[in-house]
C-alpha cells in the first residue's frame, strides 16, 4: 500500500506520516517508488487499543542499541483526555525525541527534558467554546506586534517559567484615579480568576526589587499614540529567549485606562495576542457599545494549554529548537 493509504489505516493524519517519512522517524518500512511512497503491507502498525493513542520517540540515547537501527520507538500511551493532556505508559529516555499524535489534537513534537517525563498537553482541534486551529494559530502564534508577520509564524510568548506572581505598578496619575485605579484591581481579579491562581497579578503601589513588573502610564504625547488617533493603548514586552520577563502597559488617553482595555492589556502582558473572534476580550478591534469584561472560555482554555508549553514553542505546536538566551522587545499596539 501507499503511504496515505497508510496513515488513514492507522488513524495518522497524512501531512504526519510524510514528515516522519523525510525525518526518518516513519515506524515501518518504506520505499519510494516513482511519485509514489510504499509502504509493505505486512509492516502496517496494528491499531491501538480504544481509549488510546500512540506516541513515537526518536531515541538518540546510545544504550538503546536495539532502537538505534530504526531510531524509533513505538510507545503506547493512554489516550488523551478532554483537556488534551497524554500520559505515556512507560517513560522515555531522556532526550528522546517525540511525535504525539491523538484524534482530535494538533501533533505535537517535543523532546524528553527532565528524566522521568510522562506528560504531554495537546492543543485541541476543535472545542465547543470555539477554538479550532486557525484560533490558536492567531491568539497564540501570531505577534500582534507593530510589524505583523504572517499568521502562524511567531514563537508562543509566554511568562518566566516557574512565575508565579506578577506585580501591575501603576503610574501615580493612574493611582489618584479613582475609575482608573478600579480598571487595574478588576482587570487584575480578571486574569486571576482566567488562570485559576496558577499565577497572581496584584496592583502594586511601586516596582518590587525582585520579581516580574509591568509599569503602567498614560501618556498621549507617546510616539505610537501621537501617530495614530486610533491608538487606544499598547503593551512594551521584554523578552528572554520568548519569555516574557517585564515591560510596561502605556494608555494614550485617561479614559482608556479607566475601561476593560486594562484587561485587555494584561491579557497581552501572559502572552496572549489578537483573537481572531471579534467577541472576545482580546479582540484585534475595540468595538464601541460592545462590552467585554472577562475572557471568555475559548480564551480561557489558551491560557491553560499555553502554561504547558515553553516560550519559543512553534506553531502547531513544536518545542524542540528552542531560542537561545537572548533580550529583545515587542511592542503591541491595541486600536
Amino acid at each position: 500500500m501507499n503511504l496515505t493509504e497508510w496513515a488513514r489505516a492507522q488513524s495518522i493524519h497524512v501531512t504526519t506520516a510524510y514528515r516522519w517519512y523525510r525525518e526518518g522517524n516513519l515506524p515501518v518500512p518504506a520505499r519510494k517508488a516513482g511519485r509514489l511512497i510504499l509502504v509493505s503491507p505486512d509492516a502496517a502498525v496494528a491499531p491501538s487499543p480504544a481509549g488510546r493513542a500512540d506516541l513515537y520517540a526518536r531515541v538518540s540515547s546510545h544504550d538503546q542499541k536495539a532502537d538505534l537501527d530504526r531510531q524509533v520507538a513505538r510507545l503506547t500511551t493512554w489516550a488523551a483526555d478532554a483537556g488534551g493532556q497524554v500520559t505515556l505508559g512507560e517513560r522515555a529516555p531522556f532526550g528522546s525525541l517525540v511525535d504525539v499524535t491523538a484524534s482530535g489534537f494538533l501533533d505535537r513534537q517535543s523532546l524528553i527534558r527532565r528524566s522521568g517525563s510522562t506528560r504531554f498537553v495537546l492543543w485541541p482541534r476543535r472545542t465547543a467554546s470555539g477554538i479550532d486551529e486557525n484560533y490558536t494559530m492567531v491568539l497564540v502564534y501570531t505577534s500582534g506586534g507593530v510589524e505583523s508577520p504572517s499568521p502562524g509564524t511567531s514563537p508562543l510568548r509566554r511568562l518566566r517559567l516557574g512565575t508565579t506572581q506578577v506585580s501591575l505598578v501603576p503610574s501615580p496619575e493612574i493611582q489618584q484615579d479613582g475609575q482608573a485605579r478600579e480598571a487595574h484591581e478588576a482587570a487584575v481579579a480578571t486574569l486571576n480568576a482566567a488562570v485559576a491562581g496558577r499565577v497572581v497579578y496584584a496592583v502594586a503601589p511601586s516596582r518590587p526589587q525582585t520579581g516580574i513588573a509591568f509599569d503602567t502610564r498614560v501618556d498621549p504625547k507617546e510616539g505610537l499614540c501621537a501617530s495614530d488617533s486610533r491608538v487606544l493603548a499598547f503593551t512594551s514586552l521584554t523578552l528572554q529567549s520568548s519569555e516574557i520577563v517585564g515591560g510596561e502597559l502605556v494608555f494614550c488617553g485617561l479614559s482608556s485606562a479607566r475601561t476593560s482595555t486594562v484587561t485587555h492589556e494584561l491579557g497581552h502582558t501572559f502572552g496572549l495576542q489578537h483573537s481572531p473572534d471579534e467577541r472576545d476580550l482580546m479582540s484585534a478591534v475595540y468595538q464601541p457599545g460592545f462590552s467585554r469584561t472577562a475572557f471568555s472560555a475559548s480564551e480561557t482554555l489558551t491560557m491553560s494549554l499555553m502554561m504547558e508549553r515553553r516560550g519559543g514553542n512553534r506553531f502547531p505546536d513544536n518545542d524542540r529548537d528552542l531560542p537561545a538566551t537572548a533580550t529583545s522587545t515587542l511592542t503591541i499596539v491595541c486600536r
